[in-house]
């Protein structure tokens, strides 16, 4: 959660002012290089066709970069769209809690409070319950695909033997 903090200020930066792309990119650089700095110890890919990418530790790291670039500026482009951006992560959560429950790994709490506080967004956002109307925003989309991407690879990298990248990926 900690790593998050530079995401969420250049979210913010640019919800107010219009930021570079560049200077935006540099910041997700930054915080995906403190989140591995901090949180993965051992990463390993797996098996690609007949080659053990476990033994590559520069190739994990690329794909690690290139995992949470693609999956924060796609739900930073997705953010226009009314409950898209929740809709799709409390989906995304419901099948990976499936896949943790079935391989008998027990749910941390972040899991739980992304989905309420996704659901009680998507409520608002949806105008449900009142006529209260809220929006991400870049800070809020850019750090919701960075929770769920750190998560996802964080339950990967501590149950590297009952969950595959394959299904991270299809998540």
């Amino acid at each position: 959660l900690f790593s998050s903090i530079p995401l969420l200020i250049i979210g913010i930066i640019d919800d107010l002012y219009s930021v570079d792309y560049k200077i935006r990119i540099l910041f997700q650089l930054m915080t995906i290089m403190l989140f591995i700095y901090l949180g993965l110890t051992n990463l390993n890919l797996g098996n690609f066709f007949i080659f053990n990418l476990s033994n590559f530790y520069f190739l994990n790291i690329l794909f690690i970069i290139i995992f949470f670039i693609v999956i924060i500026n796609s739900f930073n482009f997705m953010d226009g769209q009314d409950g898209l951006i929740s809709l799709i992560s409390l989906i995304s959560l419901i099948f990976f809690s499936i896949i943790l429950y079935l391989n008998n790994i027990q749910l941390e709490q972040i899991i739980f409070y992304l989905f309420i506080s996704l659901l009680i967004f998507l409520l608002f956002n949806l105008n449900i319950f009142s006529s209260l109307y809220f929006f991400l925003g870049d800070a809020g989309s850019t750090l919701i695909a960075f929770l769920l991407s750190a998560t996802f690879l964080y339950y990967l990298n501590h149950n590297e033997e009952k969950i595959k990248m394959i299904q991270i990926l299809w998540i």
